[in-house]
């Protein structure tokens, strides 16, 4: 399955070869962008009901994220904000000083 996402993407690639690194990195980020939009416009659709315990454990989540920022500190490591506190989480490492990583 890997191989055939792959080869789609190079696929879809193909013209862009040729072009400055920047100008193919910005045609790839627009081609991910677009996917994502169509995506997220295919799922908006979609109606599945949860469990009444997932539905609750979604929306609590809905809640808390809403009071927290997320800031960029590099390529793998953000600081999230909440409640006067800050963590560090380090995607790379899968890491955060919370503990709950």
């Amino acid at each position: 399955m890997t191989s055939n996402i792959v080869e789609y993407i190079n696929g879809c690639l193909v013209e862009t070869r040729e072009l400055s690194i920047l100008g193919f990195l910005e045609e790839v980020r627009i081609l991910f962008a677009a996917w994502n939009y169509k995506n997220s416009e295919i799922v908006s659709y979609t109606n599945t009901t949860l469990g009444r315990r997932f539905q609750e454990i979604l929306t609590d989540n809905g809640v808390k994220a809403l009071r927290m920022t997320v800031k960029t500190v590099g390529s793998y490591l953000y600081s999230v904000y909440e409640s006067g506190r800050r963590y560090i989480i380090d995607i790379d490492r899968g890491t955060c000083n919370c503990g709950q990583y």
